[in-house]
Parts: C-alpha cells; structure tokens; sequence
C-alpha cells in the first residue's frame, strides 16, 4: 500500500518530490530492518513505473548503486525484491543499468567472503526475471 501511495505521490507531483524521496529510500537501504529494505525496492520499482524515463534518467547516478547494494543485501527477500527493481531500472534506462549493475556484481563473485553467496544470488534473481537480456550479456564476461 506504501509503494502504491508513492507512486501516486510521484505521479502527482513528479520532479519536485522525487529530489526528497530519493534520499530517503537510499539511508532505507542501510536500516537494519529486513521489511524497510525490501520496500525501499519495491518503492523503487513503483517509482520508475510511475515517472517519466527523463526523470529516472535525471536519477539513475543514484539509483544504479542503490539497486546494485540491494542485490548484494544478506537476507534473500531483499535481493528478490532488488531484481524486481532491476526489471524496472531497465525496463526505463536500457542497457545502462546492464552495463552498471552486472559488472560490479560480477566482481564480487571473486570474494572470498559471504558477499561472494549473496552477489551470487543477486545475478540469479536477475537472470530469473530478465534471463533474455542478461544471459547474452553475462556469457562473454
């Protein structure tokens, strides 16, 4: 219902609340609750769907290493959701979010850490909701 309200919000009054709830959805990130950072995902992904591709766009610096700390979160429900909101990052900004997001989690599959398992998850969340376009894009790496 949260999501659904921001989004309206943001389709009401577009570019003058998007500079305020951006940072607010990113230090959500960094809460020690599971359920607040799983719905900074899913308010994400209600925003791109909700504003115009220039205004995700006029964002995406500050989306892109938000979706891409999500992917990496420890707890698997959050990293569904940031796949969700990949779908929706790319859906908007193309190849872009390919080029920005995939790479960095590339790299940290060769930690030796937990981040290694949870960068893991994150690319097979991906590939589970945009196998198509991430498939080609992972094989020559």
């Amino acid at each position: 219902v949260a999501a659904r309200t921001l989004g309206d919000l943001v389709r009401k009054l577009g570019e003058r609340v998007l500079p305020e709830i951006i940072p607010i959805l990113e230090a959500g990130l960094g809460s020690p609750e599971a359920d607040q950072r799983q719905g900074v995902c899913i308010g994400l992904s209600e925003i791109m769907a909700s504003t115009s591709k220039d205004m995700v766009l006029c964002f995406a610096d500050n989306l892109v290493p938000t979706v891409r700390r999500a992917l990496c979160d420890p707890l698997s429900s959050v990293r569904e959701a940031a796949a969700q909101t990949f779908d929706s990052l790319h859906n908007t900004v193309g190849f872009r979010a390919l080029e920005d997001i995939l790479p960095p989690l590339l790299a940290e599959l060769e930690n030796q850490d937990e981040r290694r398992e949870f960068a893991l998850d994150g690319l097979k969340q991906v590939m589970a909701i945009k196998s198509r376009v991430v498939l080609p894009y992972l094989v020559p790496q």
